[in-house]
């Protein structure tokens, strides 16, 4: 690897495991309060559960081993846990969930799709027909329109997101 820069170095320096301890608690709460809210996609619900239902099977085998090795502490503390689980299970199971969040370029690209919209009638009208030189000009800015969404729409993108979730966002988006 390549050395750090002295301004990194000093950020890695700064930074120390309280912080990023204190960081992951206020992260977690807020998380917590966002799902306890109702404010989740239905993406997002779906991994919830699925994480949910991993750890209830977990628990339940968890619980089956210390059962069977007669240890009355640890399956009532197993048993606390599969409770909570189920309860969180139940609550991600009632959230409606939210719509997908627009895209950051949202008004940009509703503009252009609605500069593009006569431009695409005068194509199919134009089906078998020789166009004026004024038609095929206007219709040479269809393709640049066409570039320019795109652009706009894979600009959109988040930093960590998935294909699958930006698919969603570009379906909701173009519909």
């Amino acid at each position: 690897g390549t050395p750090l820069t002295d301004p990194e170095q000093e950020l890695y320096d700064s930074v120390s495991i309280d912080s990023l301890t204190e960081k992951e608690s206020l992260v977690r709460k807020e998380m917590q309060a966002q799902v306890e809210a109702g404010n989740i996609t239905e993406v997002e619900r779906d991994t919830l559960l699925s994480q949910v239902e991993e750890r209830l099977k977990a628990l339940d085998e968890e619980l089956a081993e210390a059962e069977a090795g007669k240890k009355p502490k640890k399956v009532e503390k197993l048993t606390a846990m599969k409770e909570k689980a189920m309860a969180r299970q139940k609550l991600l199971e009632s959230i409606v969930p939210k719509s997908p969040h627009r895209l950051k370029n949202e008004p940009k690209i509703a503009k252009l799709r609605a500069e593009m919209r006569p431009l695409q009638k005068l194509e199919d009208s134009a089906k078998g027909r020789l166009l004026s030189v004024k038609e095929t000009t206007a219709l040479a800015r269809k393709e640049e329109i066409l570039e320019e969404i795109a652009l706009l729409e894979e600009a959109s993108r988040e930093w960590f997101e998935e294909d699958a979730a930006f698919e969603i966002r570009l379906k909701a988006s173009r519909a």
